[in-house]
């Protein structure tokens, strides 16, 4: 008999992401929520809910407004390439920079799930000193948050015996169970956290099995031909 602690995956999906070295705006004022979907969404005309991105926007000497906080769990965060201190030049492809900030609240806010091109530019200083910039353009969604963690599993595939009980049938290359190199095919699960799961419905058991990503689950089984 075994006893196995796995941790439920859904494979490796983790692009990685370049660094740049990028100037900050200095003597900024305190920030102005232009963007303040964490802060105090409003509601349209239609009675439609309004949202930002997660920005919370500062206005420079420049009267353009620089990123200075980004919601972890908003749209701006979760596309992984804006950074503190990018400048918004553009909404729709309108150009904004130097605009009131009213205005641009008005521009970035819409009906919650809806699309908003925003282009910013990024200062990038050199080793020699010379500053140069690149422009970032991501389309983000209104009033996203970061995705709820999916169900998860172990990377394994049962089949139902003649026994009624669950036996291994495969698993996934990249799944925990496989990754873990405890487990062979036709292993008979006996118990899932200590639950006693042999000859129970496969619909019973498989909610078990899964899970939030990153946690674990103790599964025992029995292998044939074992004492």
């Amino acid at each position: 008999m075994m006893k196995k602690l796995f941790g439920r995956s859904k494979g490796n999906e983790s692009p990685e992401q370049q660094g740049m070295l990028e100037s900050s705006p200095e003597n900024l004022p305190e920030p102005f929520p232009a963007d303040s979907d964490t802060l105090e969404d409003s509601t349209g005309a239609k009675g439609e809910q309004l949202c930002g991105v997660g920005i919370l926007f500062q206005i420079g000497g420049d009267k353009g407004l620089y990123i200075k906080e980004m919601s972890s769990d908003g749209a701006a965060s979760e596309c992984g390439i804006l950074k503190v201190g990018d400048c918004l030049m553009a909404i729709d492809g309108i150009r904004v920079y130097g605009q009131p900030a009213s205005e641009i609240s008005r521009m970035i806010k819409g009906p919650l799930g809806s699309p908003v091109a925003v282009k910013f530019r990024r200062n990038i200083v050199k080793k020699d000193g010379r500053c140069e910039y690149m422009m970032v353009a991501p389309v983000l969604t209104r009033g996203a948050v970061a995705e709820l963690p999916q169900p998860a599993g172990i990377g394994v595939v049962f089949k139902v015996g003649h026994d009624a009980g669950m036996y291994v049938k495969a698993m996934s290359p990249d799944g925990a169970a496989a990754l873990s190199g405890q487990m062979q095919l036709n292993d008979l699960l006996i118990a899932v956290n200590g639950k006693d799961v042999y000859k129970k419905p496969v619909t019973q058991v498989t909610p078990m099995l899964v899970g939030s990503f990153g946690s674990t689950v103790s599964l025992t089984f029995v292998r044939l031909g074992e004492g």
